[in-house]
C-alpha cells in the first residue's frame, strides 16, 4: 500500500514539471507557455527531453529526484523495491511530458554603450560588450558547487553547467535607434559611478537539440545544447521594467 502511495505521489509531482519554474510571456502559439527564466531544474528537464530519446539514465534520474523531491528521496531511496517503482513512475512521466518541457528561455545581460552617433542613428557598443561572431552563450554555470537535500559539492551524474551553441553566430556592434526615440530615452540611460552607460538586455533563446553522444556519460559535467537567439529586448533599467526596443534576430 505504501509503495502504491509513493508511486502515485511521484507521478503527481512529475505532472507539475511543466509549471515548476520561471515566468512565461506568450509570444505566439508555437511557443506555448512562452520564454522561461533560467533555472537549473527546468534546464535539466529540457536536457532530459533531448537525451537518449527522452530516456535519461537511472543515475541521472536518482540525482534529479534527490534535488527536486528531497523528502521523497530521503524516505524511499534506501528501499530498493519502493525506489524502483518511484523511479519508473518518474521516468514514464518524464517521457510522456517531454514534448511539453520548456524549450524557450531568457538570458539576461548588460551592454556598455557609447554616445549616440547622430549621422548613423546608433548607439555603438563598447568593445567589452560588442558581440562579434559569438557562437556560444552560457545558460547556467554555478562553478560546479551545489547544495541540496543535506549534501554539498559536485554533482555525480547530472550536468553541472549548460551552454548554448548557436547555429548562427551572434553579431551585434551597435544599437540602431531612431533619433526621436534616442532623444526620449537619453536622460534615462543608466550610468554607473564611473560614468559608463548601459543598456540591459534580455536574450530570448530557443533550445533545439543536444550535441553530445545521446547515451554516453556527460563529458566534464558540461552539456552543450544547440539552439538559436530569437530576439533581444533592450531596457533602460537593471530591473528590466522599462523596455524601449526589440532586436529581431534572423536565423
Amino acid at each position: 500500500m505504501r509503495m502504491l502511495k509513493n508511486k502515485l505521489l511521484a507521478s503527481a509531482l512529475v505532472l507539475t514539471l511543466g509549471l515548476s519554474s520561471g515566468t512565461a510571456e506568450a509570444v505566439d502559439a508555437s511557443i506555448g507557455r512562452g520564454y522561461a527564466k533560467i533555472d537549473y531544474r527546468s534546464l535539466t528537464q529540457t536536457f532530459f527531453s533531448f537525451y537518449n530519446g527522452g530516456n535519461p539514465s537511472n543515475d541521472m534520474l536518482d540525482e534529479y529526484a534527490e534535488l527536486a523531491y528531497c523528502e521523497l528521496y530521503k524516505d524511499n531511496f534506501v528501499n530498493d523495491f519502493e525506489w524502483a517503482a518511484i523511479r519508473d513512475s518518474i521516468k514514464k512521466d518524464m517521457k510522456t511530458y517531454s514534448s511539453n518541457m520548456h524549450k524557450f528561455y531568457e538570458i539576461e545581460g548588460e551592454l556598455k554603450i557609447g554616445r549616440y552617433d547622430f549621422s548613423s542613428k546608433r548607439f555603438p557598443l563598447h568593445e567589452d560588450s560588442a558581440l562579434l561572431g559569438i557562437g556560444k552563450l552560457s545558460l547556467y554555470n554555478p562553478n560546479n558547487y551545489f547544495i541540496f537535500c543535506g549534501r554539498s559539492g559536485d554533482l555525480k551524474s547530472l550536468p553541472s553547467s549548460y551552454t548554448l551553441s548557436l547555429y548562427n553566430p551572434l553579431e551585434l556592434e551597435e544599437i540602431q535607434i531612431d533619433d526621436k526615440v534616442a532623444r526620449e530615452i537619453v536622460e534615462h540611460i543608466y550610468q554607473d559611478t564611473y560614468g559608463q552607460r548601459y543598456f540591459f538586455a534580455r536574450f530570448r533563446v530557443n533550445l533545439l537539440d543536444y550535441l553530445g553522444n545521446r547515451g554516453a556519460k556527460i563529458a566534464n559535467n558540461e552539456v552543450v545544447i544547440k539552439g538559436e537567439v530569437d530576439s533581444i529586448d533592450l531596457f533602460l533599467d537593471p530591473e528590466m521594467t522599462k523596455k524601449f526596443h526589440t532586436i529581431k534576430v534572423d536565423n
